[in-house]
């Protein structure tokens, strides 16, 4: 994922949820978790020494969902908890 691709993920989630509500991080799709986000790092030695950007994790905040990887938005689903 670029920068310009987040943005844009970001803009269209402001217009339809508003600039408040939370961010985290879906962690492993196969047992996934739920993340805060401790901050974002910028790495000049990601890709070859063109710089990224690092989303680092927090604290881990329970267990996520394995429909976060099917890029879909997620309306009253629920929770799978990691099941197999």
């Amino acid at each position: 994922m670029t920068i310009d691709e987040l943005i844009e993920t970001l803009e269209a989630a402001r217009e339809e949820l508003g600039g408040h509500c939370e961010v985290v991080i879906g962690d492993q799709p196969n047992y996934p978790f739920e993340c805060s986000i401790y901050g974002p790092c910028i790495d000049k030695s990601l890709n070859s020494g063109e710089g990224g950007i690092v989303l680092c994790e927090g604290k881990q905040k329970g267990y996520g969902k394995r429909a976060w990887w099917s890029e879909e938005t997620i309306e009253n689903e629920a929770d799978d908890g990691g099941e197999q």
